[in-house]
């Protein structure tokens, strides 16, 4: 074959999009006769595999068309009229399912694979590239030398190998010696710690003193250090303070006329909550972002609610990206200070805390009676939180003296009214007059709420005004 043929096959496999087989020679002759369409044919397939096939279209250049039996029109394969021949006599071949009486797995050999084979009788084994695989004869083509040039096309013959003579990948030493230390290489020594309080010299006695002090200085070492990590791990993601203001992270609070995002809450030892703010930015009434170089550091109890201006979609962004990191921040130390029971007591009241306000703050007016579920019960915290008796169990009556006291310090001031959506100051309100709190048979904290309407406008002693008040028989309304 002359170079200029090969450049025009290689020509036309480009513009035609035919199947790349340069080398993709077969011991079987060509087709003796031109193909009509629908003859059955044998042709070689994407993967260089000798398949079944139906000639589709013949086409001017001389290229056919073919599809693979048991194959959908996509995987039809356009290839020149020399990679199709007559179908040969051979039994049926499925998928190949000839793989157990041999060395290697010929099911997954497909062109370009290296595979190694050896010689009829024994020999050395070699390595070559596939170029060719006919499932019929069960034999491949391989290429064992490399790729030739376009004058030495005359000397490129693949080699035909039989499935029988191809064998698995040598198996190369990769042995690993353990290093071992020259015999000559000095021993090291363990290094030991000493401080001022403990240094002793081998040959002095070490006295009951020195010991005692040694003790006393480590315990107080590791108490300083459990103190400042409970200190620093201590964090919240939300804080019901007393006055009833609920504070999460990623909300925006006040300090004066000038808004910040809050970003961290902290449990310190003396029982204080810390908040870690950002300053806002601010274009007219739009919120457009935070300062984060101007960060700010108080007490919780100063923040004041946050209102008057909207938010940007990016500064919504990075609010619920900073609410998130909050929560997996006190997700995380909650587990690391499992043991601090002040703190866990205080994640308990918050939790409690904020179910029971949400809850009254969407009593209807046409109801008398509201329960709802707490969540699973906490025996360590809840029965010493809620003074809960051996009954698990305890109703708090508004006429009853520290009852209602006890749960203001659980779900903060004027927990148990709603105020109606409006700004007329002679509107009615809801009040609750009773709650039960209990355990379940699923083991989980049950409230149960008793609520009136009021009747009369909201006054800050409602609780003594509803105790002493006959409770009405009709239901008025909002």
């Amino acid at each position: 074959m002359s170079s200029d043929s090969l450049s025009t096959s290689a020509d036309a496999q480009e513009n035609n999009q035919l199947a790349p087989c340069t080398l993709a020679r077969t011991t079987f002759a060509p087709l003796s006769t031109v193909p009509s369409v629908n003859s059955l044919v044998q042709a070689l397939d994407e993967d260089g595999v000798w398949s079944n096939g139906t000639v589709k279209t013949i086409h001017s250049d001389g290229t056919i068309t073919v599809k693979f039996d048991g194959w959908r029109n996509q995987f039809n394969n356009r290839v020149n009229s020399t990679y199709v021949r007559q179908r040969i006599e051979s039994p049926e071949v499925t998928k190949r399912r000839r793989s157990a009486k041999y060395k290697v797995d010929v099911t997954k050999i497909i062109a370009e694979d290296t595979v190694w084979f050896s010689e009829e009788g024994g020999g050395e084994v070699k390595s070559g590239t596939v170029v060719w695989v006919d499932p019929f004869t069960e034999s491949l083509a391989l290429q064992t030398v490399a790729q030739p040039s376009e004058e030495e096309d005359s000397l490129c013959t693949p080699t035909t190998v039989l499935f029988n003579q191809l064998e698995p990948k040598p198996a190369q030493n990769t042995v690993k010696t353990k290093r071992r230390p020259p015999t000559t290489a000095p021993v090291r020594a363990k290094k030991r710690r000493v401080t001022d309080a403990t240094a002793q010299t081998e040959n002095e006695p070490i006295s009951p003193e020195a010991s005692g002090e040694a003790e006393t200085l480590s315990s107080c070492e590791s108490q300083q250090t459990t103190t400042l990590q409970q200190s620093t791990l201590r964090e919240l993601d939300q804080h019901l303070r007393e006055d009833g203001v609920l504070l999460c992270c990623g909300e925006v609070y006040s300090l004066g006329q000038v808004p910040f995002l809050l970003i961290k809450l902290a449990y310190n030892a003396d029982e204080t909550v810390t908040a870690t703010l950002w300053k806002c930015k601010a274009d007219a009434e739009v919120l457009t972002g935070v300062e984060e170089d101007c960060t700010l550091i108080c007490n919780a109890r100063h923040l004041d609610r946050h209102s008057g201006k909207s938010f940007s979609r990016q500064f919504a962004l990075v609010r619920k990206k900073t609410s998130q990191e909050a929560l997996n921040r006190a997700v995380d130390c909650s587990i690391k200070n499992a043991g601090d029971s002040a703190y866990q007591s205080l994640l308990r009241k918050n939790s409690i805390g904020i179910c029971i306000r949400g809850e009254t703050e969407s009593l209807s007016k046409n109801g008398r009676r509201k329960t709802f579920k707490i969540g699973p019960v906490q025996l360590s915290v809840d029965k010493d939180l809620i003074g809960m008796d051996q009954t698990f169990c305890r109703k708090f009556n508004i006429g009853t003296e520290g009852d209602f006291a006890r749960i203001d310090k659980i779900a903060g001031a004027q927990w148990d009214v709603r105020k109606p959506n409006t700004t007329d100051n002679s509107a009615h309100y809801l009040v609750v007059t009773s709650a039960c709190i209990r355990l379940d048979k699923t083991k989980c904290l049950v409230c149960s709420l008793d609520y009136i309407n009021s009747g009369r406008p909201f006054t800050n002693n409602y609780r003594q005004e509803i105790a002493t008040m006959t409770l009405p028989s009709d239901r008025s309304e909002l």
